[in-house]
């Protein structure tokens, strides 16, 4: 239910809310990602994971400085030859995979675009809280986006 999650992601469709660590949000977001099929919007997460304890802060610095250049430059984060269309779809899941894991909402149109590389994905796997009955599952996020597509709703986290 909505607030009994003292620590973590409470995600909150239009039907139900799911509840997750930060691990697991971010396991679940690491999967979406994999399913984008953009090289340059990979290898940029995968660069964040590589480089997130720098800790020279110079170093730590410029890195994070280019990071954000290119995560906020669609062009760049794109396949050559994108369309406007895809393009599109790139820059709500580059918005939804860098948004603060602490709370953020999205519009249905994130929700659309999520839905376009998650549509067709038939593995599950938990990524909420194992120890409790009600583990949050990619198959039951995959609902919750199905239902802001269907419903032109957005969803949120926090």
């Amino acid at each position: 239910n909505i607030g009994e999650t003292e620590m973590g992601v409470s995600i909150h469709f239009p039907k139900f809310t799911l509840d997750c660590g930060y691990f697991g949000f971010k396991m679940l977001r690491d999967k979406i990602v994999k399913m984008v099929p953009h090289e340059r919007f990979q290898k940029a997460h995968e660069d964040l994971d590589n480089n997130m304890f720098i800790l020279d802060s110079a170093k730590r610095k410029k890195f994070f400085d280019d990071l954000n250049k290119k995560i906020n430059d669609i062009e760049y984060l794109a396949n050559e030859g994108s369309s406007d269309k895809e393009k599109k779809q790139l820059a709500y899941i580059n918005n939804f995979s860098w948004a603060s894991d602490c709370d953020a909402k999205m519009t249905p149109k994130h929700a659309k675009a999520i839905w376009h590389y998650i549509q067709h994905a038939t593995e599950d796997f938990q990524f909420g809280y194992s120890g409790r009955p009600d583990c949050a599952t990619f198959q039951q996020f995959k609902q919750g986006i199905k239902d802001c597509v269907d419903e032109g709703k957005g969803f949120r986290w926090w």
